[in-house]
Parts: C-alpha cells; structure tokens; sequence
C-alpha cells in the first residue's frame, strides 16, 4: 500500500485503492467493532439541528447507522429507514459491505433510492465516509438522498493519535482517507457542503469525528485550515513510523536471543498491516486467535499460522504482543493466568517498548 497526502488540503489517504469485489469478505463469520459509548451524546447533537422533529425522517445508509437510528427511535424519533444492498441497490453478492455500498452509490443510484422511499431530513453515514474511493460522488449521493433544507451527518475515525504516533496499524487497505478534525471539515467543504456542527467524542482506542452538514447550503470557503500542521503530520508519521520499526524489530531480535520465543495475539487487520509494515513476520512464531473461523488460516503476507491460545503454553512462548481494543486486552490477559504466573508476557502494541520489564510486572500483577 501506497499512502499519500493532498498538498492543498492535507489529508492523508491511500494513492491506489482495491476494486471492491476483491475487498468483499469471504465469509460471514467477520465482524467489526465500533464504539458505541457515545450514542446518547450523538443523539442529542442531532436533535439540536434546527427544524428537527419527531416528524423528521432520518435515514441511515449501512447497518452502522442500525444502532443511532435506534437511538433515536427510543427518543421518540421513528420515521426512519436504512438503505438496503440487494432492495435498493440490486446487490446480491454474499457477504458485501460498506466496501460494495461505497462503489454501488452514487448520484443516479440515489435517485431510484428516492423514487422508492423519499427524501429524508438527516441522512446518517457512520463509518463510511472513510472507506469512500470516489469522495465527491459518495457525497453527491448523500446530498440526493437528503431534502435541499436538511441535514446529512458523517461520523469518522479521528486519525490524530495513530498519525502522530507513527501506528503503522492504522492503516488498512478498506479505509482510503485518513481524517483529522481540520481535513474532514475541510474536505466536506471543498465538496460544497457547510459544516453546522462538529464534535470529537473521545474513546479508550480510536476517537470518533462527528461533522453535519446543511444538504442545500454551499460552503462559503475551501481554504484548508491549518495546512501547515497536517503537512508536519503526515511527515512526522513517516519518520515516526520507521523509528518505530527499528524499535520493535531491535527490541523483538535481542528478546528472541536471549529471553525466548515471542507470539502476537489478535488475528485482525490491524495485526496483518502492523507484521507487514514493520517487517517483523521473521520474530513472530504465529498469530493467536481463539476465534474458531480463524485457527487453522494463516494471515495475509505474512504467511504467519493462526493458532488458538493453548499454543502459548505448549509452545513455551515468552513474550506475546497484543493487538487488540483495550477491552479485549484485559479479557486476554485474564483468561491466560497460566501464561503470565510462569513467566510470560504480554505487550500491547502500542507500549514503549524500552519498558517491557515494567509491562511484565503489570501485566502479572
């Protein structure tokens, strides 16, 4: 993968993106998960858009707005519906996602979509914007969906942390744009859109940006705010990044040499970009997992075998990363007692690794 930054505007994204078919999952058993602690602050922001009712329709674009629009429906707010891959698109393709609805919706679609359920006052696109190959036809399509007065709202990483902390887990060949709460506001201004609000909900692993737009109302300026703070940024990332990759991969060959054998737990993406990036597949044994749909596979590059976690004690395993949210981290950690009472340690990815004695010991503890 191939990662570049706008030099007008400065967000950061990916040069060359993957046809969608070849994104789509080959399976049902995969999931994902987002943060969804700040729903009710979320609803109260959209409830303060002014003209909003209990006769607004709202409308959701994916089975992420599924929860939001529940939200509101336990408010009182129930005129809502969601598009619908195969209904409202003619999709028919097993297990298609928000990889297939970014590259089937577009302006003439949208139309269609209109003709069968109307045009909505608030059109909701949570965790989509990002995945967006073409950005101005994604939102031209939102605009058609939305009434000329009304409102869409767009919810998206807040790429900030990971960028600055040079996390090459970050990036991932589904998410194209890589946000910061200036290069959002200034992309949906640069497609025509007025930012009316905007909000930064914090959470324990990845924050979310909330931006909502007026559908009809075009932006008064395009000038990127603050250029020359994402610029440094995205240079900052790049140095940050490859430190990060002498760091590890000096840390991980003087940890095999002298202290033992070292695994890494968690079978997603983010492990898969963060072995290849940082080229560490030759450090690694295999990938831990105790997803039953996993062990047995192998990851992407790599090659590395997914196991299930019983192998770090048969396969004495000193030292096991964690690439993992911290809730699940926590669960891991506590679930392998036997791990960490003979010795073993776990390190979350993210952890100064100059410090992995004082992770063992807190770990243990």
């Amino acid at each position: 993968m191939l990662v570049e930054q706008c030099t007008a505007c400065g967000l950061v994204q990916l040069a060359q993106t993957i046809p969608a078919a070849d994104l789509r999952a080959l399976q049902s058993t995969i999931a994902y998960h987002e943060s969804d602690e700040h729903l009710q602050e979320f609803v109260d922001q959209i409830l303060q858009l002014p003209g909003v009712s209990q006769e607004s329709v709202f409308c959701g674009i994916s089975i992420y707005d599924d929860p939001l629009l529940d939200k509101l429906a336990e408010r009182g707010y129930r005129r809502s519906w969601r598009v619908e891959l195969e209904r409202d698109l003619g999709v028919s393709a097993a297990h298609a996602g928000i990889e297939t609805l970014q590259d089937c919706l577009g302006p003439q679609p949208a139309q269609s979509i209109v003709a069968r359920h109307g045009r909505a006052d608030v059109v909701i696109a949570r965790h989509s914007f990002e995945h967006a190959h073409d950005p101005t036809r994604f939102m031209g399509a939102l605009r058609t969906i939305g009434q000329p007065d009304g409102f869409i709202v767009i919810e998206v990483p807040d790429c900030v942390r990971p960028l600055e902390a040079g996390d090459a887990g970050a990036i991932w060949e589904e998410h194209v744009l890589y946000f910061t709460p200036a290069t959002l506001q200034t992309s949906l201004a640069a497609l025509g859109f007025r930012v009316v609000d905007f909000s930064i909900y914090a959470h324990e692993l990845e924050d979310s940006l909330v931006c909502m737009v007026a559908v009809g109302e075009v932006a008064a300026s395009t000038t990127a705010a603050n250029l020359s703070i994402e610029l440094r940024r995205a240079e900052h990332f790049v140095d940050r990044m490859l430190a990060e990759r002498e760091k590890w991969l000096a840390v991980l060959s003087e940890h095999t040499r002298t202290r033992g054998r070292v695994a890494l737990f968690g079978a997603g993406h983010r492990s898969g970009t963060f072995i290849n990036l940082l080229g560490l597949a030759n450090h690694l044994e295999f990938v831990v997992d105790d997803d039953a749909n996993k062990v047995g596979l192998y990851m992407p590059g790599s090659r590395l075998p997914i196991v299930p976690s019983s192998r770090l004690q048969t396969d004495d395993i000193s030292l096991c990363l964690l690439s993992l949210s911290p809730k699940g981290q926590r669960r891991v950690v506590e679930r392998n007692r036997a791990f960490t009472s003979r010795g073993g340690m776990f390190l979350p990815i993210g952890v100064d690794t100059i410090n992995l004695s004082k992770v063992a010991v807190h770990e243990h503890a």
